[in-house]
């Protein structure tokens, strides 16, 4: 459910801003598992622009008790602009990496429905909008800003999502903004390797079906893949699959014969076992390159340990990277 913030008026102030144009783009089909991306040198131009800013004494991302920020070496350190579903993919993530060997620090900044367009608004006004999430566990209490975290870390990872319900719009991942989001993190973090989260459909007869989602899981999901298919062609971004994989999971549940009958909790949001351990299978694999083994049980939910869910749940994951990549 998209929550509504309450905006602080100021007056437009000047300020210069700095932007580089790159004098080439290379758009490439995701058909390999992303590498390092490397910049083209643009041109530099100084134009004077009017946007709104708020003055407020400077926060700094607060301090999670658990789990510890590992040694820098040996971590791949993963920034997410997300919402509820981000926490979802977040959960079992740094959990699922060290059980298979390898360390993965996630930071979610979490605003309740958040859009693409929404999280360019915050940035843009510098609004403290978002609740800090660390390795899956989240502080209510604190409210940070996009550029109260981004500069604390050198960022292996980067995410960017749409809303599902924003995914099903001609309107979905606006260019201006996917360019502005990849231009500041050119300049900030040069070396961060930016990806695209793929959300996902709401279940049938889920209450927030309307026209624009086209009123079922499939016609909605249609869209959503059509519209992050589309953003991933214009801006050469790697896909991590996690709507693919809900969809397909679902039509199995529908037939019968698990230990649960719906990959989502509430229609909406992914199941808090299996399916959030189903997301974290797909992000593990994009981000580090390597197949999972299937032997995780680390769930912070009651579930029913079975076989025949646990090969399903692994195999959609896998099929899921296979629409991706297709030599995965």
């Amino acid at each position: 459910m998209t929550t509504q913030s309450k905006s602080t008026s100021t007056q437009p102030t000047e300020v210069t801003v700095t932007t580089t144009e790159p004098t080439t783009t290379t758009v490439t089909t995701a058909t390999t598992l992303p590498t390092a991306a490397t910049t083209t040198a643009g041109t530099t131009k100084t134009t004077k622009t009017t946007m709104t800013t708020r003055t407020t004494q400077k926060t700094t991302a607060p301090t999670v008790s658990e789990p510890e920020k590992p040694e820098e070496q040996d971590t791949i350190y993963v920034l997410s602009l997300g919402n509820s579903y981000a926490m979802d993919a977040h959960a079992y993530l740094s959990r699922l990496a060290e059980h298979e060997g390898k360390r993965i620090f996630t930071i979610n900044l979490y605003h309740s429905g958040c859009s693409l367009s929404k999280h360019y608004d915050f940035w843009i006004n510098g609004e403290a909008a978002y609740n800090y999430e660390v390795n899956g566990k989240i502080d209510w209490n604190s409210h940070v800003s996009l550029m109260d975290v981004l500069p604390t870390q050198k960022w292996d990872i980067i995410t960017l999502q749409e809303s599902s319900y924003a995914s099903c719009g001609s309107d979905a991942w606006d260019r201006t903004i996917v360019q502005a989001f990849l231009r500041l993190f050119a300049q900030e973090q040069p070396q961060a390797r930016v990806m695209i989260h793929q959300t996902w459909a709401y279940a049938d007869g889920y209450a927030d079906h309307d026209q624009k989602t086209g009123g079922s899981m499939a016609s909605m999901w249609q869209r959503i893949e059509q519209n992050t298919a589309q953003a991933a062609r214009d801006t050469g971004l790697p896909i991590i699959p996690c709507g693919h994989a809900m969809f397909h999971a679902q039509e199995k549940l529908n037939g019968g014969g698990y230990s649960f009958s719906s990959i989502q909790r509430d229609g909406s949001h992914a199941e808090e076992a299996w399916g959030r351990y189903m997301l974290a299978l797909i992000w593990y694999s994009v981000i580090t390159g390597e197949k999972p083994s299937n032997t995780f049980d680390g769930f912070n939910s009651w579930f029913i340990e079975d076989d025949a869910t646990r090969k399903m749940i692994y195999d959609c994951a896998m099929d899921a990277m296979r629409s991706c990549y297709p030599n995965w």
